[in-house]
């Protein structure tokens, strides 16, 4: 059975508990929501965006990136 990671979530085994999440660098999450790398670490601080640390860096998940933010129509924008 092969190991392997790539950009999208991955099976880890078929016995295992689920997928991995694909994590992203602070610098590309700020990238692609187009916002510096301290408005990521107070999302992260708020809960907005779902965030591990892992050895000496912080990584956010690929997920909490694609679902940040509320859709104009529900805030009441026009």
């Amino acid at each position: 059975m092969a190991f392997f990671m790539s950009p999208q979530t991955t099976p880890i085994a078929p016995h295992s508990l689920g997928t991995v999440p694909s994590y992203v660098t602070m610098d590309e999450a700020a990238q692609a929501l187009a916002v510096s790398r301290d408005t990521i670490r107070r999302m992260i601080r708020r809960g907005d965006l779902d965030a591990r640390k892992i050895g000496k860096s912080v990584r956010v998940t690929a997920e909490s990136l694609a679902t940040v933010g509320t859709p104009l129509a529900v805030a009441g924008a026009r």
